[in-house]
Order: C-alpha cells, then structure tokens, then sequence
C-alpha cells in the first residue's frame, strides 16, 4: 500500500479533497489528524482522527472515544460523486443510518443535500453533527422522518404493498400470510392479508380468487408467510437465514411458530394450485416461488407516537417450496398435519440454517403511506434537431415526449431510476411498468408514438454520460436537464465551461416545492457560463429586485428543512403539485426557452444567458378578486469576460458591472489625481472549488481613506468591515469578498515588488478575512491603456488566487 500522494494515480477531484482535508487540518487545532492517502476498492482512502472529547454522552446515547478513528473514501469524480465514510469496528452497528455494522449514511437524500462546492469542509462537518448526534442518542432528530430498517436487496424481484394490514400498534407479532398477484415474472403484488385460521380453513374461492394459472411455470396466484413485529428489527435485516431467525426469535416469534407458519402457508398454496392450475402437472412442475413478508412498525416522525409499518420481502429458496409442496402433498390425503414438527425441522437444518436471503426489492403503494403527485409539458424550434434530455421523470419525460412531438430527427433519454408506484399520478407511466427502467420505458413509449423521429435511451448516471461525451457535446443541438439534481448542474458547468465554443444550447427546468412557480435557465452557444453560473445570477437579480417569491421558493435562506417526501421513509425530496400545475408551468417554461432559443439563433443581441421565471395565480389572490400580470417573466445577462488566473487553475468570470466600475474609477483618478497614480478597490462574488471558478460580481471604488500614488495603492479600513457585512446580508452569502484589485496605469499587468511583498496579507484589514483571496491587476502601456479608459478597448488583465498567511479565522 503506497501512501505518497505523488506516486497514486489521483484525479483532479481527489486532490482537491486533499487539499481541503489540510486546510481543515491546519485550522483544527491538533482537533483532527489526517491520515496518509492510499488507494481501495477503486477509492482514494484516508485515516482520519477527530477529537471527540466534549461530546459527552446522554442517556440513550452512545459512548464515543476521546479520539474516534473514520476512514473517508474519496471517489474519482469528487466534488460531483459524494464520498463515503466507514470505521473498522462494530460498535455503531445497529444504530440507524449505520449500514452493514461499519458504514455511515450521512445524507438522508443526497441530490438534494449534498453541495459540491461544500466539498471536505462541508463533509467534515455532517461527520461531527452525526457523531455528536450519535452520543446524545439524536440520530433522528425531533420531526424528521423515521428510517426503516434495511434489507439490501440480492434478486431483481419486486413486491408491490398495495394493500394495507389493517393492523393498528399491539406488542404481540402477528403471524398469517398474503395473496400475492404475479403480475410479471418479477413482480408480485400483495392483494390480500390472511390471518393463521384462514390460511388453513380459506378455500380459493374465499380467498377471491379466480380463473387459472397462465402457464404451468407462471402462477397467477400465490401465497406467502408474513409476520408483522411489535417493534423494530434492528437498523438492518440479517442476510442469512440462521441470523433472521435467532432475530424473530428475540422478536416474540419461535422457532416452533416461524416452522408452523411456513408448513400452513405451503399447505393452502398446495391446495390453491390444485383448484387453478393444472390437475395433471407434478409438483415440481408448478412454480412455487414465493415471498416470506416481515413488518415492524417503523414509519413515522421521531417524537411522535403513531408508526405505521414498513415491510421487506424474503424470495424463498425454489428449493425449500418444492419440498415443502412435497412434503404437504404426502398429508393431504389425510388432511393432517401430524408429524409436520420432525418434517421440517429436518428440513429446515438441511435447506434453510446456512441459506443466505434474497431480499426482493419492496415498494410501497398504500394509500394510507403514499403522497400523491402529477406531470406533464409540450414544445416548440425542434425541427430536425437531435435532442439530448437528462431525467425521465416529472419534467423530462413530458419534456421528451414534447421533443419528439415537436419533429426532432432524434432524442435520447437519460435516467437511471425505475418506475415506482407513486408517480403514476403525475408521470406518463403504466401500473404495469412498475419496476422497469424508466428510460428505457419512456422510449418505447415514445418509439410507439409512430412519429419521424429516433428515439434512444440510456439506463444509467447522467454525469456518466456527460463525463465520456465528445467533441464538447456536438453530437447534440441541444441538451435539456430535468433532473433538479444540483451536483448533476454543477457538474454539467464543469464540463461545458472548457468546451462553451462548441457545447450545444442548453436548457435546466426546475419547479417549486408547491408547483407554483417554475425557472427555465437557457445557454446558448459561446455563453459564458451554464445552468448554475445563470441560477446564482438569478438569485443575486431576485433579491435585488426584493422577489420574496422567487428567493422563498428556490433560494430560501436558511435552506429549506420542510421537505416534501412523497413515500414515508427514506424517499428522495420532490415537489407537491397534480397534473394541471405541472402542465401550466412546465408548458410556458418549455416553449419560452425554444422560443428563446430560436431568437438567439436569428438575434445577435439576444443575450446568451437567459432566466424565465413563472409564477402561477395565487389562490388566494384570485379568490379576493386580485389580478396582477400573467405570463412568464424573461431576464438576460451578457457574457462575463472570462479568463485564467496565473496558476491555470482557476476560470475567473468577471461581470460586465464589475469591469465598468473598474474602468469608470481609473478615468476618475486619472483625471482628478496624478494621471499615472494606482488606484483599486474591493472584488466581491464567490469562489467555487468544484467547478474552480470565481465569480466577480462586483469591484468597489477605494476607501475614503485609501492611499493612491503613481507606485503603489493601499487600501484604507474605513466601513470595510460595515460594507461587506452588509452585501453578506442582502445577498445572503452568495456574493462576499474574494479578493483585492488595482491598477498599474501605462504599465504592464503583472505584480510589481511592491505588489509581491504585500501578497501575503493583501493588505486587508478584515477581523474575518478568508484563508485566500484574488489579486486582479488591471493593466496596459500606452495606447493600450489609454485606449480601455477613453474607448472601452479592453486593457491587460492579470489574476492569482493568493493564500493567505496571517489570519488565524475564515469565513
């Protein structure tokens, strides 16, 4: 095992996590030692030691080590792939969010609360607030939603729960069976629950059962044990069959009852296949396979009393169910079940004690544990165009079928998630495609529609996709992401930005927590920046602009911790809103951006980064009979004049109203002060390690107390602190200060001596001032310079990310 970081093959991403990983490390205090790196399972790994000596334990909580030892998994394409952390003991297993005894889930819903631009400091961060939650035994705080215990699924089967028990709380386990329907080879839907009496004395009649099975090696019909348990498992479900049953058994279940249970269940699907199957096929001709469920009352809100149950499903062995059907067949003639107790635990010892489980894959569709939600879209400038959309889901799949609808020579799919019960309210999907990939079925919807157009699909990670795209994206003409992952925009940023002369327009859809407000971003070619570069834009324009809307719906501050969870549990964080509010907005945000875009493509002064924010009536505006302007709302920013600091690092993007003002305070120190006399000021805007970019949004005139001379310029202190604490505060932080700028009048843009020897503290007075900062010189001999202040003709530009050396805080 190598440990010199310069001997592993590290991608960009993984140094860059070393390098945050230090700085943390510089600033702990001898509170955190880092480790050296080396490569597992594909990951770069490092040791880390927290001191946890002031978390102190409460009753319920766990007892933590002075120092705790965690190792972080760096994966390749981090920032925008999400580490991972695990220990090498067992102490923590059980506890919730702890998977496999030694790995700890930190993110309840990763697209959504794992930022990239956080990076380490960020992740460093979760890590501590777990711990610390760890020891006061508040890993599920107050109001959040529980976390069922988890059964990693072995088989590609799936059980839908559409019916519910009907059982309400009881500290006694429930012992029966369900009727399961198999509605395709891999999946069974439950549609009946039967207590141990009916399983017995029910005739398939009584069970509502009717007509016959389609083929002798597919039942229609079939039963299986269930169990539900008065209280939780455990965090997760064993994995083989001896440790479930030393579980159940500590659960209230026996082993004696747990044998019982699986003889009657196998007694009345024997007696079921006998009336629907057919009469003269063998046993081992009829397929037997079936699902054991296990319920614990594990779904609701911590603190409060009420928990519903959540399920998993066990595929029994092939082999336990034809010897089982053998065994039940040899009592039938008599009806009796003498002697069954010797049978199967013989049984049992040879088939089951050593099996591991295969955990089927269960999703819900109770009504009484599932949100509803809807979806819809249509388009517009697609006439021969090929079409990339990424997401398959409320937005893309209405958005693709509008691309094809709209006479695209071809569209390709993205999307790796398959169909679940819950979106079939607001998503163009079938009960019968519950299962499937979505891509993949949206395609064939698609190829179904008879239209002109190819149609393609791809199951699988979009930032896979565009990881390996070539020639910058020019096999598309356009790329439309409907996925509301923020990672994914960011990474689509990352990878546009170096190839913007060719990357094709692109287009982001995004709908509100309540569907009443929707943005669509567009990129046309040769912008500056994407999706993300134009919705930080935007949340700057909004609150300027004082958009309570806008800023509350998408740019609330602090981030929304309300999130809408449409199944119970652990579900990915999605938007409330039917068929009719999606439809409106997704339709005028779609056909605004083509609409857009076939402008930019005919206008030359169409801006390249364009916003279109909608908002749908208030309800309760239109019921006290308020009317206000209808339509969406179009925003446009002109390009950022781009460039690359002296360490080729970093892409530095600076506004059009930053280099006016700069421009506008050299002409005024050239005209009332010595005409060669430096001058400078403040750069405020935003440094995204991710993606290495820093914004410029704004450059200040000096201080009333700054020195300008014809060598040099200082600047002053005076209302700094004030000034800037103010522009954290309307901008919420998106845009602080990043750095320091200056002239060099009729000279070269490159740091003087002067300029050097002050780098290291950039002569900043701030009680709070960042670990780096950017020195921007603005620059250029005669006529040049003369030329940028009297014509606008552009000056030299030099920039360096400078770290600082002197500041003991960050912020």
């Amino acid at each position: 095992m190598t440990s010199d970081p310069n001997s592993l093959d590290l991608t960009a991403g993984q140094l860059l996590a070393l390098e945050q990983l230090g700085t943390v490390a510089e600033s702990a205090f001898d509170r955190l030692k880092i480790g050296k790196p080396y490569m597992t399972r594909g990951h770069m790994a490092t040791e880390i030691e927290l001191d946890l000596s002031g978390a102190k334990a409460k009753p319920g909580g766990v007892r933590l080590q002075t120092w705790e030892k965690v190792r972080i998994l760096i994966p390749q394409y981090f920032p925008f792939s999400m580490p991972s952390v695990e220990v090498d003991h067992l102490r923590w297993a059980g506890l919730p969010h702890v998977q496999f005894g030694c790995q700890i889930c930190l993110y309840a819903s990763p697209s959504v609360e794992w930022d990239p631009s956080d990076g380490m400091y960020g992740y460093l961060g979760r890590l501590v607030t777990w711990l610390q939650r760890a020891a006061a035994g508040e890993l599920t705080p107050v109001g959040q939603p529980l976390h069922p215990p988890v059964a990693y699924a072995r088989c590609d089967d799936v059980v839908v729960v559409g019916k519910d028990t009907g059982l309400r709380g009881g500290s006694v386990p429930w012992l029966g069976a369900v009727l399961l329907k198999k509605v395709k080879p891999w999946r069974a839907d439950v549609v009946r629950w039967l207590t141990e009496d009916e399983i017995v004395a029910g005739s398939a009649a009584e069970a509502g059962i009717t007509g016959r099975a389609d083929s002798p090696g597919e039942a229609r019909s079939m039963y299986g044990p269930a169990i539900v348990l008065g209280e939780e498992i455990g965090f997760e479900y064993p994995l083989n069959t001896s440790a479930l049953i030393e579980a159940l058994a500590a659960a209230g279940v026996s082993r004696t009852a747990l044998l019982r249970l699986f003889y009657s269940v196998a007694y009345r699907s024997t007696r079921l296949y006998g009336q629907l199957g057919d009469p003269g096929a063998s046993v081992s001709e009829v397929d037997l396979s079936s699902y054991f469920l296990i319920g614990t009352p594990s779904i609701g809100i911590a603190g409060q009393k009420h928990r519903d149950t959540s399920f998993v499903a066990w595929r029994t062995p092939d082999e336990l169910n034809l010897v089982l059907a053998a065994r039940v067949a040899a009592h039938l003639a008599s009806d009796s079940f003498r002697d069954f107790g010797l049978v199967l635990q013989g049984l049992v010892d040879e088939h089951l004690e050593s099996h591991p489980i295969e955990w089927a894959t269960v999703l819900e569709a109770r009504p009484e544990l599932v949100t509803r939600r809807d979806a819809a879209a249509p388009a517009g400038w697609l006439s021969g165009k090929r079409v990339l959309v990424l997401g398959a889901g409320a937005l893309g799949a209405p958005a693709a079928e509008a691309v094809a609808r709209g006479g695209a020579a071809e569209v390709t799919t993205v999307d790796r998630s398959d169909v679940h019960p819950g979106i079939l309210v607001r998503q163009p999907y079938a009960d019968a495609e519950i299962g499937l990939p979505k891509a993949r079925v949206l395609a064939g919807r698609l190829g179904s529609l008879g239209l002109a157009c190819s149609v393609r699909h791809i199951v699988g990670d979009a930032a896979e996709l565009l990881r390996g795209m070539r020639s910058g994206g020019c096999d598309y003409d356009l790329i439309i992401d409907a996925t509301a992952d923020r990672a994914l925009r960011e990474e689509l940023e990352s990878h546009r930005s170096p190839a913007r002369g060719t990357w094709p327009p692109t287009v982001s859809l995004m709908i509100g927590h309540t569907a009443r407000h929707g943005i669509a971003t567009v990129s046309l070619p040769h912008g500056s920046g994407g999706p993300a570069d134009i919705l930080r834009r935007l949340s700057l324009l909004a609150r300027a602009e004082n958009d309570a809307e806008t800023v509350n719906d998408f740019f609330p501050d602090p981030p929304r911790t309300d999130l809408f969870q449409p199944e119970r549990g652990c579900s990915e964080a999605t938007f409330i809103g039917g068929l009719s509010d999606v439809t409106g907005l997704v339709g005028q945000l779609l056909t605004g951006a083509l609409d857009l875009l076939a402008q930019g493509a005919n206008d030359p002064q169409t801006p390249p980064m364009l916003a279109i924010v909608v908002h749908a009536p208030d309800r309760k505006e239109v019921r006290a009979g308020v009317s206000r302007s209808a339509g969406p709302t179009w925003y446009g920013w002109r390009n950022d004049r781009v460039m690359r600091d002296a360490s080729d690092r970093y892409e530095i993007r600076l506004s059009g109203a930053a280099f006016a003002a700069m421009r506008k305070e050299a002409r005024y120190t050239r005209d009332s002060a010595e005409p060669a006399a430096e001058t400078g000021g403040l750069l405020l805007g935003a440094v995204d390690d991710g993606q290495r970019v820093v914004w410029i949004d704004e450059a200040t005139e000096p201080s009333p107390d700054a020195d300008r001379s014809r060598f040099s310029f200082t600047q002053g202190t005076e209302n700094i602190e004030e000034f800037l604490a103010e522009r954290r505060r309307t901008t919420s932080r998106v845009s602080q200060f990043v750095g320091m700028w200056h002239t060099h009048p009729h000279g070269v843009a490159f740091p003087s001596p002067t300029d050097e020897a002050g780098m290291a503290t950039l002569l900043v007075p701030l009680a709070r001032a960042p670990r780096r900062a950017l020195l921007l010189i603005v620059g250029g001999t005669d006529p040049h310079w003369s030329d940028w202040l009297d014509n606008d003709g552009p000056p030299d530009l030099y920039a360096r990310i400078v770290e600082r050396r002197d500041v003991s805080s960050t912020e």
